[in-house]
């Protein structure tokens, strides 16, 4: 049985950028998960954090968009990680919109449309999944 528990990642803006504060992000929600009572009655616990990627090109600045998951087998203690493959993240707008002063919530929003009419079919729930089915082989 899968049971949703939203916490908090510790990111103060929002958005976690590169590999390293996406895990970062991803390992705080697993232990505030862990500190709150969340892991009593369960097997694993299963932490996902989706952060932004810059891939520098010759004429542009691109974003990705990557899924960290990390697993804890509640258990043994042992914890394993893993990265989703990436898919498109629309940077220039984002950022624009911040510099006007857009909320957070109001760039998620965008982002969720975006995606929906850009018809990409790798969709965030994909990224969870296949990261998620990985990692659970390494634990």
């Amino acid at each position: 049985e899968v049971v949703a528990c939203p916490c908090d990642s510790g990111i103060p803006h929002g958005q976690p950028w590169g590999h390293q504060h996406t895990y970062e992000g991803a390992l705080a929600r697993l232990h505030h998960l862990e500190a709150g009572g969340g892991a009593d009655g369960f097997n694993y616990l299963v932490s996902v954090e989706n952060g932004v990627f810059a891939l520098l090109r010759h004429d542009a600045t691109e974003g990705q968009d990557v899924c960290c998951v990390v697993v804890l087998d509640v258990s043994t203690g042992k914890q394993a990680v893993n990265f989703s493959q990436a898919r498109p993240y629309p940077l220039a707008e984002v950022q624009e919109m911040k510099r006007a002063g857009a909320s957070n919530g109001s760039i998620g929003e965008f982002c969720r449309r975006w995606y929906e009419q850009k018809g990409f079919r790798v969709s965030r729930s994909d990224q969870v999944r296949t990261a998620t089915a990985a990692v659970l082989t390494l634990i």
